[in-house]
């Protein structure tokens, strides 16, 4: 996530995503300055994470306790993976909570609509080419590939079966108002 600016000229102070199925073995990055905390949960699909069986996982990420000011941005990065049986075109929602000093923004629409104002971050599941191994018997010389969906840009790193992304949506205040 990549909190851009605040209409109302506020710091953000905390950040909560929530993960979709489809996204398991996710591993937040933590940000100087700020808390980290997580929730588990049963993953709806059994996922199989290198030969081991994975039924429950990380289902939602919160940095606290920062301090962002509205003239910078900073980026919130949650790294995971693609279940197998995500099929290329298949949108996936992190819905996402932005608390600054006198309210919230919920970007949480799920919807898919360009004319919501609260759109939740997305990622659109490209079909990895063949010889993306990053590691897994591939040439090791192979530049990473980068998808770039509406605001949302995904470094993608291709599996045998999965891609792994770092996530950056954009948290937009200018076109959205803060609830108190």
């Amino acid at each position: 996530m990549r909190c851009v600016r605040a209409r109302i000229l506020l710091e953000t102070h905390t950040v909560h995503i929530t993960l979709p199925e489809g996204f398991y073995a996710a591993k937040p990055m933590p940000r100087a300055g700020w808390k980290l905390t997580t929730k588990t949960g049963v993953y709806a699909t059994r996922y199989n994470n290198h030969g081991t069986e994975m039924t429950e996982g990380l289902r939602e990420v919160t940095w606290s306790g920062g301090d962002l000011p509205d003239a910078w941005y900073d980026e919130f990065t949650v790294r995971g993976t693609f279940g197998p049986d995500v099929a290329p075109g298949t949108v996936l929602y992190f819905p996402a909570l932005q608390t600054c000093a006198h309210g919230m923004a919920d970007w949480t629409d799920t919807g898919g609509s360009h004319d919501v104002p609260n759109p939740a971050p997305k990622v659109t599941v490209v079909a990895g080419g063949k010889g993306h191994g990053y590691g897994h018997g591939a040439k090791a010389d192979h530049a990473m590939d980068a998808v770039t969906v509406g605001e949302v840009e995904v470094p993608l790193i291709i599996g045998r079966m999965n891609a792994k992304c770092h996530v950056h949506g954009s948290m937009d205040h200018g076109s959205h108002d803060m609830k108190n």
